[in-house]
């Protein structure tokens, strides 16, 4: 199941913007450090009468990505986890679960490579897994 099945309400406002650092940022996804000139995306919305904003790395956007295409949305600062539990849900069952786990080590491992030459380079901008086949879909 999808954790934005699962919300309490919705967003009075929300909007997202794409930029290139130029600072240092975090994920608010990964916890990483993102570095000038990397993209990323700012989240912003309204709920509760509140506003907040989240940054969130080009490689954790890729997961959104692929919420929105299945879930019809995502949590802010959820992503991992909803990640985690798509691939345990569909696992056997599902073409995409090998991409999707892919993502879910990627943002545990905070998108840095973790052994050979390159050991603590940021890993490349993943590939967006396939949709869900129309029998696993939970419109």
């Amino acid at each position: 199941m999808c954790m934005i099945e699962d919300a309490d309400g919705y967003n009075e406002w929300s909007g997202e913007s794409s930029h290139v650092a130029r600072k240092t940022h975090k994920c608010g996804e990964c916890h990483r450090q993102i570095e000038p000139g990397e993209r990323y995306y700012v989240m912003k919305w309204k709920y509760d009468g509140q506003f907040d904003t989240s940054n969130i790395c080009a490689h954790c956007r890729v997961a959104g990505t692929w919420l929105e295409e299945n879930c019809s949305g995502f949590l802010v600062c959820m992503i991992e986890d909803d990640i985690a539990e798509h691939v345990t849900e569909y696992r056997g069952r599902s073409k995409c679960v090998a991409r999707l786990k892919r993502l879910k080590v990627g943002m545990e491992r905070h998108w840095k490579i973790k052994r050979g030459p390159r050991a603590g380079q940021l890993m490349p901008l993943p590939q967006l897994p396939s949709k869900l086949e129309p029998n696993l879909a939970h419109y």
